[in-house]
């Protein structure tokens, strides 16, 4: 049987690593038992994060307060009163308690209190722009034991809660969005003002960019909500028909008969696109090794549905070979349009991939439509085989690999030579 011992494991060397492991363990049982023996060297508990090292003597009356259903209209405040409980004075370690907003303050009376004597914090909140749900509000305050300042004393939190309604309540509330729309296309859309009041109602309305924009008032009427009866004015804005492609930005402007809002406004946008309509838009080739060949897939589809014919593609890039096209037409229930298929072949150096192909149509107004060809150039990644073992590549270690000798085949008889002796 053959040795399987690898060459570098003498005995001498074995010797020497049974001698170094168990001088190690010997080390290491000496180091627990030393540590078992002598407490001093222990290291002290450490306290939990968040638990108060001792109970401080800040206390309050109440450390939550609701206001209740409140307009957004104007600030509210509560007090909040506390006693020093302590034998020794107490003083914020803050100017103003935090707070979890900036719709909210607090204030200290005094920074310091004597033993046993008492104190206020003021907190102010203000509800505009808060209205329509449940609020809840939070103060931190810290503060000191004066007689022990290097001992940690617990937090103090306290809540408020607020249900805010509003005066004026306009729906969409910031922003009137047509979103895409096509060159040509119009558009409407509807903005709501509710209001308190038997006699609440959008008296005018205007807006900015008129050749692009209208705002008409449809009239006013009683609505319920949330068991309470209010009145709704209903604005009508509509996009007009416009040349151009691009963001369109307005603002709605329009007064109401309350007297806490009386001129109030809302932006206006529309996206104005072209018919055409590139999936996705822009071709992305990824990381490409330098070298190799890609091919990546585009659609152009009619947004409207109706037929249109690409009559050839040009192009421009930095490669060394120009790109290929192949169009198809899309399959039925695929819209009306067709499928690009791009291939094309990485240079031989690393860096950006970019080209533009520009599709040539038969749609007035989008005669030429640009798709462009984003991409980066990598160097080929290495791959870094395992090394030769005796069955060829293996990830096994060599020492944890098992060698089955193989059985000697019995050689053949020696055939003497004619006439030997």
């Amino acid at each position: 049987m053959k040795n399987t011992m690898p060459r570098c494991a003498s005995p001498a060397r074995l010797l020497l690593a049974c001698g170094l492991v168990l001088g190690l363990g010997s080390y290491a049982s000496a180091q627990v038992d030393d540590h078992a023996g002598h407490a001093h060297d222990a290291a002290p508990a450490a306290q939990p994060a968040g638990a108060p090292a001792v109970e401080g003597p800040l206390k309050f009356q109440e450390l939550e307060h609701d206001f209740g259903r409140i307009m957004d209209t104007a600030a509210v405040q509560h007090t909040f009163k506390f006693t020093n409980t302590g034998a020794s004075s107490i003083t914020f370690t803050e100017k103003k308690p935090q707070t979890s907003c900036g719709c909210t303050a607090g204030d200290f009376a005094k920074p310091s209190y004597a033993p046993g004597e008492s104190g206020e914090v003021t907190v102010t909140f203000n509800p505009a722009g808060k209205a329509g749900h449940k609020n809840t509000q939070r103060i931190t305050i810290r503060y000191k034991d004066d007689s022990r300042p290097d001992t940690m004393m617990p937090e103090v939190t306290l809540t408020i809660n607020a249900d805010v309604k509003t005066s004026v309540a306009i729906n969409p509330p910031q922003m009137v969005n047509f979103g895409d729309v096509v060159q040509g296309d119009l558009g409407k859309q509807t903005i709501t003002v509710t209001g308190r009041g038997d006699d609440f109602k959008v008296t005018y309305a205007s807006v900015a960019r008129s050749r692009l924009f209208d705002v008409k008032l449809l009239g006013t009427k009683e609505v319920e909500v949330d068991g309470e009866k209010l009145r709704q004015s209903t604005l009508e804005l509509s996009l007009l028909g416009t040349p151009r492609k691009g963001q369109m930005q307005s603002l709605v402007t329009f007064r109401t008969t309350d007297p806490n809002i009386p001129l109030t406004s809302v932006n206006v946008q529309a996206n104005i696109v072209g018919d055409l309509n590139l999936l996705p838009p822009r071709l992305s080739a990824g990381a490409v090794e330098v070298g190799t060949p890609f091919e990546r897939m585009i659609r152009v589809v009619s947004r409207k549905n109706k037929p249109f014919k690409i009559e050839k593609i040009d192009q421009t890039s930095n490669l060394p070979t120009p790109l290929t096209t192949e169009i198809t037409p899309l399959n039925e229930g695929e819209g009306v349009g067709y499928q690009i298929v791009v291939k094309g072949t990485a240079p031989e150096q690393v860096g950006p991939l970019n080209a533009t192909l520009t599709a040539v149509t038969d749609v007035p107004g989008e005669e030429k439509l640009d798709i462009q060809v984003v991409g980066s150039v990598r160097p080929v990644q290495q791959v870094i085989l395992p090394p030769l073992g005796p069955m060829g590549p293996s990830l096994t270690p060599p020492e944890k690999r098992i060698v089955t000798p193989s059985k000697t085949a019995t050689p053949p008889p020696a055939v003497r030579p004619a006439g030997g002796h």
